[in-house]
């Protein structure tokens, strides 16, 4: 099983050591200070009335390198447009 995961590891790599370098080439600075805490958060779009998460938690500690990983349509856009800008220009 982990063998069949070293690939895509390696492109995950390639790809954040590709977007550091881009930013500091364009003149972007990281400077989120202390920790993403998300503790039983829930979001819905429009009224509210259907809830596409629930009950969320979780803790991103600061210079941490993290992933949200799941199928097609498992909200995680959703997760990541709810999380802080991660650069400024």
């Amino acid at each position: 099983m982990f063998r069949e995961l070293r690939p895509l590891q390696k492109k995950v790599a390639e790809v954040l050591d590709e977007t550091e370098e881009e930013d500091v080439k364009a003149g972007k600075s990281h400077d989120l200070r202390g920790p993403i805490v998300f503790e039983n958060v829930d979001f819905s779009y429009g009224d509210g009335a259907n809830k596409i998460l629930h009950n969320l938690n979780f803790k991103i500690d600061q210079g941490e390198t993290f992933a949200f990983l799941g199928d097609t349509g498992s909200k995680k856009s959703s997760l990541v447009s709810l999380l802080p800008p991660s650069n400024s220009t």
